[in-house]
Formats: structure tokens, C-alpha cells, sequence
């Protein structure tokens, strides 16, 4: 029918929900937003509504499945960039602080050892 008359509401609403039902969905996706483009229905509304949410519900199965198949080096959640700036800025601070807190013994060890050594060179 779509070969006859391409802009047949019915026939596009049809085909959508074959692509869904065999796994295409961003192709189901693209043939609804044709319709809603030909005519503004509630009901093309609804369906573009959700093959849109099970499209994001599909790429978080599968970012966390890779994830998962990856040993946790993909992360399964979205970070924006800001995000990401604050966990490496509080990373780095705390690799800062071990760093700080071994040169304070370090340190304290020293000045405790060349205490010793002029306590022993003064007697």
C-alpha cells in the first residue's frame, strides 16, 4: 500500500508496529515521526512515545551488559561531563592526601632519626 500512496496514515501506523514487533525500533521510530509529520494524532503520539522509551530502555540493557562483559569498565549509569570533572577532581585529592599523609611520616621519621643521631654525637 505504502508503494501506492506513501503518505497512507494507516499503512505507516501498520508497518511501525511491525518494525517494534521484530526488533527495529529506531526504524519504527523514524516511520512514526513520518506520520506525526503527515498528521498530528494522539494515538501516533502515544506509540512514537513509547518506542521511544523502550529504545533508551534497550541502550541501558545494553550498556550494562557490556559493562557487566567488560569487568565494570563501562559504567552502566549516564554522567555528564560535570559529573565526571568532580569524581576525577575528588580522585585526585584523595591520591593528594595518602600522598601527604606518608610524607608527614616519612618526615617525622627523619627529623626523629637525626634527633637520635645528635643526641648521640652531642654525648
Amino acid at each position: 500500500m505504502l508503494e501506492i500512496d506513501p503518505q497512507n496514515l494507516k499503512a505507516l501506523f501498520r508497518l511501525a508496529k511491525g518494525q517494534v514487533g521484530i526488533g527495529y525500533l529506531e526504524e519504527a521510530q523514524e516511520t512514526l515521526e513520518k506520520a506525526l509529520a503527515i498528521e498530528d494524532s494522539a494515538e501516533i503520539r502515544k506509540e512514537l512515545q513509547s518506542v521511544s522509551k523502550k529504545i533508551q530502555d534497550s541502550e541501558k540493557k545494553q550498556k550494562k551488559f557490556y559493562g557487566n562483559m567488560l569487568g565494570g569498565l563501562a559504567s552502566t549509569e549516564l554522567y555528564n561531563e560535570e559529573e565526571i570533572k568532580l569524581q576525577a577532581e575528588a580522585d585526585k585529592k584523595a591520591k593528594y592526601r595518602k600522598c601527604n599523609y606518608w610524607l608527614v611520616i616519612f618526615s617525622f621519621l627523619l627529623l626523629t632519626s637525626l634527633l637520635s643521631l645528635l643526641l648521640i654525637v652531642t654525648q
